[in-house]
């Protein structure tokens, strides 16, 4: 047998496949096995496909994290994670090497995924959905170790998410996939449909850049009431005062929050995901980064639109939980996300 070899059983799908030759195995490589073997047998199930789409929504995440998406048996979660891995379904990002190395004096380490290539057309072979726009797996091999704990933050934060909705579906959580084709025409045809482009005057000439948060989604409420929400991850590594205030200088938390007042201002928002309003959530590292956060947003909004902001710590956030009070705006503490 050569290549992938998948047949009917009469209940579901099982897949046998010969991953390709790598030189060296390594703990994020896979290993050929001797040609006269091949890698254990699998059933696609929807416990499977729910984790490859999981995959392809959040980009990356760790086996923990998928174990406690999927709710079951943690060490099944794991197994499933090596066949699928050993299957050339999901990537090990090599990145995650020099990642893991700074947890290990706190034990077990939970390795990292995404899925490749090879784990979309699976989905798309079994009728999942899936934006082109979200395939990950052109990227997986460059990404930093900085970046990969950057993105596990991300989708940290979004399962807080996810688990926090209500067992009784009165909240609702929308992820940015499935709020494009509510997007406008133009966002929604375009490569990068969630960012917002901005224009302003600086030194009294036009200067145009983008803002792209590091996730969109929306909570909708059985009633009707919606909120929709502009996340961004601050890890504390980037000064919040910067020599020059010019926006043109280089990438800051200053010309964020400039990027989003502006189009809240200009309607940006409306005009390109069609959003009748919105909320920049920023999650950082202390209260006192977020005391400094806010008198940059006084300055560059002259002390305005105080609720567009909103503020919060892992710690916080711990302790309340993403829709609890666990939130800090300009003129107010413990602020409640959702309420209805």
């Amino acid at each position: 047998m050569t290549g992938d070899d998948a047949r009917y059983d009469g209940h579901m799908l099982i897949v046998a496949s010969r991953p390709r030759k790598l030189k060296q195995a390594t703990r994020f490589a896979r290993l050929t096995p001797p040609q006269d073997k091949i890698p254990h047998p699998f059933r696609v199930t929807d416990r499977v496909l729910a984790i490859l789409s999981a995959l392809a929504s959040h980009r990356f995440l760790s086996t923990s994290q998928i174990a406690r998406l999927d709710g079951g048996s943690a060490r099944v979660v794991a197994h499933l994670m090596r066949l699928l891995h050993r299957h050339g379904f999901v990537d090990r990002p090599p990145a995650q090497a020099a990642y893991l190395s700074s947890f290990l004096h706190e034990g077990n380490v939970s390795l990292v995924h995404s899925i490749t290539r090879k784990g979309m057309r699976l989905l798309a072979d079994n009728g999942v959905p899936s934006d082109p726009r979200l395939d990950w797996t052109t990227k997986n091999t460059g990404n930093t170790a900085l970046f990969l704990a950057h993105a596990l933050q991300v989708s940290e934060t979004m399962l807080a998410f996810r688990l926090a909705m209500p067992a009784d579906a009165s909240l609702r959580l929308i992820d940015h996939n499935e709020l494009l084709p509510s997007f406008a025409d133009a966002a929604r045809e375009s490569e990068f449909p969630y960012r917002l482009v901005v224009t302003i005057q600086e030194d009294r000439k036009p200067f145009t850049f983008r803002v792209i948060p590091d996730r969109l989604f929306s909570i909708t409420a059985a009633n009707g009431q919606r909120w929709n929400l502009a996340l961004e991850i601050d890890r504390g590594t980037e000064s919040l005062t910067p020599r020059s205030k010019k926006l043109s200088a280089k990438s800051t938390f200053r010309k964020k929050i400039t990027g989003y007042f502006h189009a809240w201002k200009h309607g940006k928002h409306t005009e390109t995901w069609n959003f009748q309003s919105f909320r920049c959530l920023t999650i950082t590292t202390s209260d006192a980064r977020i005391d400094h956060m806010l008198d940059v947003q006084r300055d560059v909004t002259n002390d305005s639109a105080a609720g567009l902001f909103l503020y919060s710590t892992r710690d916080r956030l711990q302790e309340h939980g993403v829709l609890g009070p666990a939130w800090r705006s300009s003129k107010d503490d413990s602020i409640t996300l959702v309420r209805t």
